[in-house]
């Protein structure tokens, strides 16, 4: 699996709907994609911002989406299964959204059958967000 961010702006002015919103979002998306082989490091490279240690340097909020096959793994003589973390108790983005489609992911591994739903796993930043007000 290879990863490259993509950074999107999206602009929230003029108070838009939720249709106008995920309009903007879609367009702004496929620019993105339009230059999604240009590394991320080199991006961050030209734009030269401002480093600081509490956070990324050009993002805040991740949202990812991994819908990559997970291959069975079998070896002689051993039982293997695999076991998610719910939380490792740390966020390394103000917010990070992370998107698990599991039959996809049995789908495109040659399963027709297993894993239905999708996980949905949210990590935030405790000092910014208390977790008694996040509607979850």
């Amino acid at each position: 699996m290879i990863v490259n961010n993509l950074v999107l702006r999206i602009d929230l002015s003029g108070n838009p709907t939720f249709r106008d919103l995920l309009a903007r979002v879609r367009s702004c998306t496929m620019e993105a994609y339009a230059n999604e082989d240009l590394p991320f490091d080199q991006v961050v490279e030209v734009l030269k911002p401002i480093r600081n240690l509490s956070h990324n340097p050009l993002f805040q909020v991740m949202f990812s989406f991994h819908n990559s096959p997970i291959p069975d793994l079998s070896l002689p003589g051993l039982d293997i299964s695999l076991h998610e973390p719910i939380s490792n108790k740390s966020s390394k983005f103000d917010l990070d959204f992370l998107v698990i489609p599991r039959f996809e992911q049995g789908v495109q591994n040659g399963s027709r059958t297993g894993a239905r739903g999708i996980t949905l796993v949210l990590e935030y930043n405790s000092d910014l967000f208390d977790a008694a007000i996040l509607p979850l």
